[in-house]
């Protein structure tokens, strides 16, 4: 999978970060007892997502690791697919992987800007 990725334009660094995050199935995968792609089911990458990338987990991750591991799983699934090295789609099995929104900062409406520069100009006055 991850040479053909090379091969179709991906750098090298891509190609590594990827293999980092296609670890956490590869291990899963090797304690569960499952030695070929075929023998993942549906069932087994819903327990992988209980599991490992759930919140509670002694091993939780961040929300935008979480989201990479996930994208990166479902394209190697669908590689697996395409490739009939598994006979079933198993990436609606998958999470969305989904970045949770970033909060906006904080603005100053007119009236604070107002009553700030107001404190600035007495401090100024005074000392």
């Amino acid at each position: 999978y991850l040479g053909e990725r090379q091969n179709a334009g991906r750098n090298r660094d891509d190609c590594r970060r990827i293999a980092t995050q296609l670890a956490v199935l590869w291990h899963f995968c090797t304690r569960q007892g499952l030695r070929t792609t075929a023998s993942i089911e549906r069932e087994h990458i819903e327990r992988l997502q209980a599991v490992f990338l759930s919140d509670a987990s002694d091993q939780a991750v961040t929300p935008g690791t979480r989201a990479r591991v996930i994208a990166a799983i479902r394209g190697f699934l669908r590689w697996a697919l395409a490739t009939e090295r598994t006979p079933r789609d198993l990436t609606p099995s998958l999470a969305v992987a989904r970045r949770p929104a970033s909060v906006p900062p904080r603005v100053l409406g007119a009236h604070d800007i107002e009553r700030a520069l107001a404190a600035i100009s007495l401090r100024r006055s005074a000392g």
